[in-house]
C-alpha cells in the first residue's frame, strides 16, 4: 500500500509542479511585502524570509514539502482561491490531494532510496560475478555481470546476464542461475545460503529462479524479466546471484532437492547485488543490442 501511495504522490507532485509553473509564469513577479503572491508567501512560511523567489521557481520545492506546515498551507490556499481567479478549483484540489499523498511519502522517507528520485522512479542494480573461491580446479572460471533495472515497484524487473568463461569445446551445457538468500561470500559461493524464497514456496517459483541458459562460444548474453524486486522490504539488494554447474530440473526431478534448488549442482560463480547508476546498465544494454544484431 505504501509503495502505491508513494508512487501516486510522486506522480501527482511532478504533474502539479508543471501545471503550477505554467500558470504562475503569466503572473507578475511578487514583491517581498505583505501583498506578495500567496505561493511565495507559502514558501517563506515554510523556509523563512531570507529569500523571496518568483512563484514559478519555488513551486517545485513547495509541492515536495508542503505537509511540513499543512495548516498555513491550507489557509494560504484559501486566500489564493479568493484573491486569484487564475488558480482554479482543479489546481486547488490537486494540491490538497498532493498534501495527503506527500505526507505518506515523507513519513516513510527513510525507506525510499534516494536513487528513486534521482532516476525518475527507476532503480538500477549490478552484481559483479567472480568464480567461487571454493571452486575445484576442473570446473570453469566464470566472470561477468548481472544488471537489473526496475521502472516501478509494480513492474517486473529487467535482468541482463553477461557471463564468460564457459568451455568453448564440445556441446554447450545449459547452466542454472538463481538469486540466493545471503550476500555472504566468506566461504565463496557456498555461504550464500539457499534460494531466496520470501514466500515459502517450492522451486521453481522463487522470485529469483531465473532458469537455464546455454552458453554460445563460451558466453551467456541474454535478457529476461523476473518477479524479483528492487523495491520495498522484499528487495534483492544485498543478496547473491549464483551461477551453477548444471541444468536446473525446474522442480521436476521427483525428489526433495528438486523442489529446493532444482538439483543444479555446484556453485561456479556468484556476486552480491548492489545499487548502481544507470550508466552501467545503459552501456551493457548497448553492447548486448550490438551483439544481437551481429548474430
Amino acid at each position: 500500500m505504501f509503495l502505491l501511495v508513494s508512487t501516486v504522490g510522486l506522480n501527482i507532485s511532478r504533474f502539479t509542479h508543471q501545471m503550477i509553473k505554467r500558470r504562475v509564469k503569466s503572473l507578475a513577479p511578487p514583491s517581498p511585502n505583505s501583498n506578495a503572491h500567496p505561493l511565495t508567501r507559502l514558501y517563506t512560511t515554510l523556509f523563512g524570509n531570507a529569500l523571496h523567489p518568483h512563484p514559478a521557481d519555488c513551486s517545485a520545492r513547495l509541492v515536495k514539502t508542503v505537509t511540513f506546515n499543512l495548516q498555513p498551507f491550507l489557509r494560504l490556499l484559501q486566500m489564493t482561491m479568493h484573491r486569484y481567479a487564475t488558480v482554479g478549483i482543479l489546481e486547488a484540489a490537486l494540491l490538497v490531494l498532493l498534501a495527503g499523498c506527500q505526507q505518506c511519502v515523507l513519513a516513510s522517507s527513510d525507506t525510499l532510496a534516494p536513487e528513486v528520485l534521482q532516476n525518475n522512479g527507476t532503480l538500477y542494480a549490478v552484481c559483479k560475478v567472480r568464480p567461487s573461491t571454493s571452486l575445484p580446479e576442473d570446473l570453469p572460471k566464470v566472470y561477468g555481470h548481472v544488471l537489473f533495472k526496475q521502472d516501478h515497484p509494480q513492474e517486473k524487473v529487467k535482468v541482463l546476464l553477461r557471463f564468460s568463461g564457459f568451455p568453448r569445446d564440445g556441446s554447450p551445457e545449459p547452466r542454472a542461475v538463481h538469486i540466493h538468500q545471503y550476500g555472504d561470500l566468506s566461504r565463496g559461493c557456498d555461504s550464500t545460503g539457499g534460494h531466496y524464497n520470501p514466500y515459502g514456496v517450492n522451486h521453481p517459483n522463487h522470485p529469483g529462479d531465473f532458469g537455464n541458459f546455454e552458453p554460445q562460444q563460451g558466453k551467456i548474453n541474454t535478457m529476461l524479466e523476473s518477479d524479483a524486486t528492487l523495491f520495498g522490504s522484499l528487495s534483492v539488494f544485498g543478496r547473491a546471484v549464483v551461477i551453477h554447474e548444471k541444468i536446473d530440473d525446474l522442480g521436476r526431478g521427483g525428489d526433495a532437492g528438486s523442489l529446493l534448488h532444482g538439483n543444479a549442482g555446484r556453485r561456479l560463480a556468484c556476486c552480491i547485488i548492489g545499487v548502481s547508476s544507470p550508466n552501467l546498465w545503459n552501456m551493457n544494454l548497448k553492447q548486448y543490442s550490438r551483439q544481437l544484431r551481429r548474430n
